[in-house]
């Protein structure tokens, strides 16, 4: 499991059974997948149980630094997480320009959700992470949270272009917290979702 992370359990369904002549039920190599992907890297939930512990160890190792997490107040729940280590809010400062990236990820483990993230480009047009978040869902209210917490990161108020794909909620949460600076659209994503909306209206026309 260590060398083959995206091993399936129908593959080891089809290899047990070439090589041993043994048929073994689906779901008994989902639960023995799922065992070794445990022994190897841990319990999922138990690692979230670790975010505080996490928290107050960076902000030991690497003062002045942004987190956040929200609980759920009825369920007590994880909801969000907001991390920005100090270094990387400094070197967006003296080592990026000022052009911010926002984008989501689908999360693909048993516990889903979403990482937000905003990012940038350094002297080598490199890739350059500023801050990001760990979310439940994608939504208007989870982006304006990070964007509320990503301004108190900025260590200096300079014109600011954000670009993004105008993903749920980032429309109308870039400019309310971010007024005075401009927002624009990623063109590949553009041509995309116009593609799409071409090919849904075509399909629909009699």
């Amino acid at each position: 499991m260590a060398h083959t992370p995206h091993y399936r359990p129908c593959d080891m369904v089809k290899d047990i059974a070439s090589d041993y002549g043994v048929l073994v039920p689906y779901h008994q190599a989902w639960s023995g997948r799922e065992l070794a992907v445990r022994d190897l890297h841990g319990d999922v939930r138990i690692s979230y149980d670790m975010l505080r512990w996490y928290s107050e160890r960076v902000m030991e190792t690497n003062p002045g630094s942004i987190i956040d997490m929200v609980v759920d107040e009825k369920t007590h729940r994880f909801k969000s997480y907001f991390m920005c280590f100090a270094v990387w809010a400094y070197g967006y400062e003296v080592g990026c320009r000022p052009l911010i990236f926002l984008d989501g990820s689908h999360i693909t483990d048993k516990m889903q959700g979403v990482i937000l993230a905003a990012s940038a480009l350094n002297g080598n047009d490199e890739l350059f992470t500023i801050a990001f978040t760990i979310a439940d869902l994608e939504t208007y209210e989870n982006w304006k949270w990070f964007l509320h917490n990503l301004k108190k990161d900025l260590l200096s108020e300079r014109p600011t272009v954000f670009i993004s794909d105008r993903a749920k909620g980032l429309k109308e949460a870039v400019p309310e917290i971010f007024p005075m600076d401009h927002h624009g659209y990623c063109l590949r994503h553009i041509k995309a979702n116009f593609m799409i909306g071409a090919a849904a209206r075509y399909q629909k026309s009699p």
